[in-house]
């Protein structure tokens, strides 16, 4: 008997205004030693997820940070896929996330 699997993830579509940009890093410790690892940047943003309203978290990777340089104040939007653990209430950046408006300046998304 074979089962075909549906666990295909739907992208999320998100928008919305930034209310933080914080670093993220996972902390391990072994024994005497500690070490960390930096895992990207942590978005809250104050806007619409789906087709709720509300502030939520989006993670995006060092790569996108560098290329947007983002901050709060700034409008952005994309697609993003959920979270395996609910409990963080955070989705994963997955594509087309995109700056559409730089706080106090004119931005040209380029």
């Amino acid at each position: 008997m074979t089962f075909l699997r549906s666990n295909v993830a739907e992208k999320i579509p998100w928008n919305g205004v930034l209310i933080s940009v914080q670093p993220r890093i996972r902390l391990s410790r072994s024994f005497d030693q500690r070490s960390h690892t930096y895992l990207g940047y942590a978005l809250r943003v104050r806007g619409s997820i789906g087709s709720e309203v509300r502030e939520f978290l989006v993670g995006v990777g060092q790569g996108a940070h560098a290329k947007h340089h983002f901050r709060a104040g700034d409008t952005v939007s994309g697609d993003a896929l959920s979270v395996a653990d609910a409990r963080l209430d955070r989705l994963r950046k997955k594509s087309r996330r995109r700056l559409q408006a730089r706080s106090g300046s004119v931005y040209t998304n380029k």
